[in-house]
């Protein structure tokens, strides 16, 4: 864990501009022996992967190293080749889930989690060439242990979301209510299922249910803003993304959604505030990005929104080559 903290720590400091300056201010620069003593930092993906090598089920450690991958695309052959001697390890298996999810290569995550539900045998392979790899294929070699994870059943009802199959998808989230009735996690993203698909009833139980549970989550706020704004009443939505966001700043479904909200409202200045906040968290938002493209459609500045649309085309469709490293 002593390895986990300091590639967090490489991490932060790679991230923080004044990093390099700072850290050259502080270099001796009375001799040019000492300037040369100086040994640069590992960098944060290599002593992440050390930590999860020792450590693989440090789910914290596969999120910090899924960031740097998806931010820098030049460390991936460097992470697979660390990574190869637990291929066939589930946790390694989750982290392909989840980057694909953040990759928006839907397909590819279903895949393995539906891998990880119902086992593989020693013949099941997973052509790589076929889904994204480089080549080659790779035996998984969990069998079935996940069948009753909520946690997979979630992350397949949001990759049927980002595909919008909102049937499927809400078939998951339904079983995961079952499942775990006082589940709040995701849940906002079942309340967009119910809101495109106008279920006033279904959304307002839901919202009822969300109140009920923890009306202090970012989750029920948006759930009850989505309510709201299915029954018109889109002044009170944003009030409630705006409570969402006052618990969560970085909560970005809660800055999507109220730019949905000021375009409704026909506030077109302070709905492209809110979907810049957005793509300022998370630039792979296509959801922002088209906000943005149809709010300068709106304004007539054509020019401006055929750039935030094709933004919206690089992030569904060419995404995926970021991420042909993974071996599954």
């Amino acid at each position: 864990f002593g390895l986990y903290i300091y590639g967090v720590v490489l991490k932060e400091l790679q991230n923080t501009p004044s990093a390099s300056s700072t850290t050259t201010k502080i270099r001796p620069s009375s001799s040019v022996h000492h300037a040369q003593d100086i040994v640069p930092p590992p960098s944060p993906h290599s002593i992440l992967l050390q930590s999860i090598l020792q450590f693989p089920y440090n789910w914290s450690a596969w999120l910090d190293l899924s960031e740097l991958c998806v931010q820098d695309s030049t460390i991936h052959s460097d992470v697979e080749e660390v990574l190869r001697p637990i291929l066939g390890h589930w946790m390694y298996h989750f982290f392909c889930v989840h980057l694909f999810l953040e990759n928006q290569v839907n397909e590819n995550a279903i895949m393995v989690m539906e891998k990880l539900i119902h086992g593989t045998t020693a013949t099941d392979t997973i052509d790589h060439e076929t889904n994204g790899g480089a080549g080659g294929g790779e035996i998984l070699s969990t069998t079935g242990m996940f069948v009753q994870s909520p946690y997979i059943q979630s992350q397949l009802a949001v990759a049927h979301y980002n595909l919008r199959d909102f049937d499927e998808a809400q078939r998951h989230f339904i079983a995961l209510s079952e499942r775990d009735s006082l589940r709040l996690d995701q849940m906002d993203i079942y309340s967009n299922i119910l809101y495109v698909k106008e279920d006033r009833v279904s959304l307002s139980q839901l919202a009822h249910r969300a109140v009920k549970i923890d009306k202090y989550r970012p989750e029920t706020c948006c759930i009850v803003g989505n309510y709201y704004s299915l029954k018109a009443q889109h002044e009170k939505a944003v009030q409630y993304f705006q409570r969402a966001l006052k618990l969560d700043r970085s909560y970005l479904s809660a800055w999507t959604l109220m730019g949905h909200e000021y375009v409704e409202m026909k506030n077109t200045a302070a709905a492209i505030e809110a979907y810049r906040r957005a793509v300022d968290i998370n630039e792979r938002d296509y959801r922002a990005w088209y906000g943005l493209g149809q709010t300068y459609e709106i304004l007539n500045m054509l020019f401006y929104a055929l750039f935030y649309f094709n933004k919206v085309s690089f992030f569904t469709f060419f995404y995926w080559v970021g991420v042909h490293f993974l071996e599954l």
